[in-house]
């Protein structure tokens, strides 16, 4: 769909331009056949020779560019090296090389105009600092942010790691106490029959004693 409509713009273009063509071709003749001719006399020309050498390029000031576009704030403004300034007869200034910010000997903040005309160098200062300390505040927001939710996992992490550990600390308790209780009654049972444990088998020293009683 995109590339019909460009080829479509485009034929339309060639159209347009060899209807344009033709309209100014007929102009001209329609001109020159009405045209009265009147004989000239011939004169000699002499032939131009090129030297093939191209002409040293033409660099404008850019206070005469300036003087050329001193006749309103946008065609100041739209030239990147020019300064308007409302103050003075000379409106349309070069901006000062070397200064970011031009000095108020040059136009005062309040009038001067750059790249736009309705803000000033002080109000662009202005929003362009205020812009800037939101950015400032906001990464450093972000910073910490970051910085104490990874503070806050690693504390909280290091908390159930505490909390297990007392947990299997306490396991271990109670299952040495179920051990102990157990061994305990092991041994009552033993000593209430006789019974002693020696490596392991168990040996009644005198087995006809439950006989006897």
């Amino acid at each position: 769909m995109k590339f019909c409509l460009k080829y479509g713009l485009v034929i339309a273009l060639c159209i347009v331009l060899v209807k344009t063509q033709t309209e100014n071709n007929t102009t001209q003749s329609e001109s020159t056949s009405n045209t009265p001719t009147t004989s000239k006399p011939s004169t000699t020309q002499t032939p131009k020779v090129s030297t093939g050498k191209p002409g040293p390029p033409t660099t404008v000031n850019p206070e005469t560019e300036c003087e050329r576009a001193n006749s309103t704030c946008e065609t100041c403004v739209a030239v990147a090296k020019c300064l308007w300034c409302n103050t003075g007869k000379q409106k349309c200034k070069p901006y000062p090389v070397g200064d970011i910010i031009p000095r108020a000997s040059a136009c005062p903040l309040d009038d001067a105009r750059w790249g736009v005309c309705w803000v000033n160098f002080k109000v662009l200062l202005i929003v362009m600092g205020v812009i800037g300390g939101v950015i400032l505040l906001s990464l450093g927001c972000c910073i910490y942010c970051c910085c104490c939710r990874s503070k806050g996992n690693r504390t909280k992490y290091l908390k159930e790691e505490a909390k297990m550990e007392r947990d299997r600390e306490d396991r271990k308790l109670r299952s040495d106490e179920r051990r102990a209780d157990r061994q305990k009654k092991h041994d009552e049972i033993r000593k209430k029959y006789g019974i002693e444990v020696k490596g392991g088998l168990v040996k009644d020293d005198n087995p006809y004693q439950r006989f006897d009683a």
